[in-house]
């Protein structure tokens, strides 16, 4: 080695070089500038975070509350519709029985309802006209 050539640089070198390269391209300012933004944004995002973790236990409780309503008005309606369907099978048997009992005005009264019924049409597509 003493005939003028240096010596290799070792690999280490070169990273060492390498690294003070691109650290001297680098601008601290901007570099503070770009963790001072980050954590900004960090502090947005965890705000965030935070009402979105509010809005889904309220939603939460809410929901709970509508399936609790929904249940009973749904138990409601089936008794009512029980209840109703109980009523017009009594109104059914009622119109038998009558209809056993006393056929002739059972079929009058029937009659009158359906020229009833036949008016009511008239009026309802007479006045759908106007």
């Amino acid at each position: 080695m003493s005939d003028g050539q240096t010596s290799p640089l070792s690999i280490e070198d070169y990273a060492t070089t390498f690294t003070e390269a691109l650290t001297c391209q680098i601008n601290k300012e901007d570099v503070g500038c770009m963790i001072q933004t980050q954590k900004e944004m960090l502090s947005r995002y965890e705000k965030t975070n935070e009402m979105l973790l509010n809005f889904n236990l309220l939603s939460s409780s809410r929901y709970e509350a509508t399936c609790h309503k929904f249940k009973k008005d749904t138990l409601l309606l089936y008794e009512m519709k029980k209840d109703l369907d109980t009523v017009f099978k009594r109104i059914r048997n009622l119109k038998q029985r009558l209809n056993k009992i006393y056929p002739e005005a059972f079929s009058a009264c029937n009659e009158m309802k359906a020229t009833e019924n036949k008016d009511e049409d008239n009026n309802i597509g007479s006045n759908l006209s106007n």
